[in-house]
């Protein structure tokens, strides 16, 4: 497990310009701290962070889990750049949806848990 600030990257839409074609938009970057990341490992069970895989095979590292604080503002559309391999990092898609984790007794926040698959292309 690793452990420091990741950033989020949101692509905000554009809109549409008077003849109805795409208007680019504006990409939004915001560091979030207090995260804690590790590899999402296939396996012949699955778990938590881990996807089953078919019996016979070797588990591969599939992507990360990402835990970031509670209230982290991250949505499904987002991407998230991990600071690892080099100074720019990698971006990774979200897989699924944004999970949080709240404690069924106190009803407060732990936290969040998010699937990230390396980006294509």
């Amino acid at each position: 497990m690793t452990r420091g600030p990741v950033t989020r990257v949101r692509h905000l839409p554009g809109g549409y310009d008077p003849y109805g074609d795409p208007i680019p938009g504006e990409v939004d970057e915001m560091v979030i701290d207090g995260c804690v990341w590790a590899p999402r490992v296939a396996t012949a069970d699955g778990g938590i962070g881990e996807e089953a895989m078919p019996p016979g095979r070797y588990g591969a590292t599939e992507g990360f889990v990402l835990f970031p604080p509670p209230g982290a503002d991250i949505v499904r559309t987002d991407q998230i750049r991990l600071p690892i391999r080099g100074e720019g990092g990698v971006l990774f898609d979200i897989e699924g949806e944004v999970g949080e984790w709240i404690s069924p007794y106190t009803g407060i926040a732990m936290g969040g848990q998010v699937s990230l698959r390396r980006v294509e292309g």
